[in-house]
C-alpha cells in the first residue's frame, strides 16, 4: 500500500486486480471470497473503509461477496479470491498464441512504474500530470467489458500485463511455446 493510499482505495485496488486477471482470460467474475488479516489497532474507520472499497469495486463490475476470513495479522492483508463463469472453449490462454499473431494493448506501459518513481523518490511532475498518473495506482481500472470481448475479435492469447511488457511478452511466448 503506496504512502497516501487510503484503506478504501487498497481494498477496491485488492478487487480491481483480480477482476483484470479475469477481464485477460475473457471470464465473467460473479462471485468473491475476501481474507482479511488485520493489524491489532486498526481502528473503526479503517475496517468501514475497507468494507466500502471492496463493495466499490464489486459494484463497479457486478460481483458480489459471499463470504470469507477475517483474522488479525501484523500487516494488512486483503486477499480476494474471485469465481466466475466461462464456456470452456472461450477461455483465453497464454498458451495460445502463434506464429504471425498480432500484438495488441488496450492501455498504456509505463504509468504505474512512473507513479510508484514519483512516490518513492518525491519527484517533482505538474500537476495535471501527477494526477493522471497516479491514478493509475491509487485508482486504477479493470478492462472487464473490453476482456468478455476477446474471443469475438479472434484473440489466440491473452495476460494482463500489469506485471509490464517486456515480462508479459515472455510468459506468452514461454507459454505458447
Amino acid at each position: 500500500v503506496p504512502e497516501g493510499m487510503t484503506t478504501q482505495q487498497a481494498s477496491r485496488k485488492a478487487m480491481v486486480m483480480c477482476v483484470s486477471d479475469f477481464a485477460a482470460k475473457s471470464v465473467k467474475p460473479i462471485v468473491a471470497l475476501v481474507a482479511l488479516g488485520l493489524p491489532r489497532g486498526l481502528g473503526e474507520r479503517e475496517v468501514r473503509d475497507l468494507a466500502r472499497g471492496l463493495d466499490e469495486g464489486c459494484r463497479e463490475y457486478g460481483l458480489y461477496i459471499i463470504g470469507g476470513d477475517t483474522n488479525e495479522a501484523k500487516d494488512l492483508i486483503i486477499s480476494p479470491t474471485l469465481y466466475g463463469s466461462c464456456r470452456r472453449e472461450e477461455i483465453i490462454l497464454r498458451s495460445g498464441a502463434r506464429l504471425g499473431d498480432i500484438l495488441a494493448v488496450s492501455g498504456t506501459f509505463g504509468k504505474t512504474s512512473a507513479a510508484f518513481k514519483i512516490l518513492r523518490e518525491g519527484l517533482e511532475a505538474p500537476e495535471a500530470i501527477r494526477r493522471g498518473i497516479l491514478t493509475s495506482i491509487y485508482r486504477p481500472e479493470a478492462r472487464l467489458r473490453f476482456g468478455l470481448e476477446l474471443k469475438r475479435y479472434g484473440v489466440t492469447s491473452s495476460i494482463d500485463s500489469s506485471d509490464g511488457l517486456a515480462w508479459s511478452l515472455h510468459e506468452l511466448s514461454r507459454a505458447s511455446h
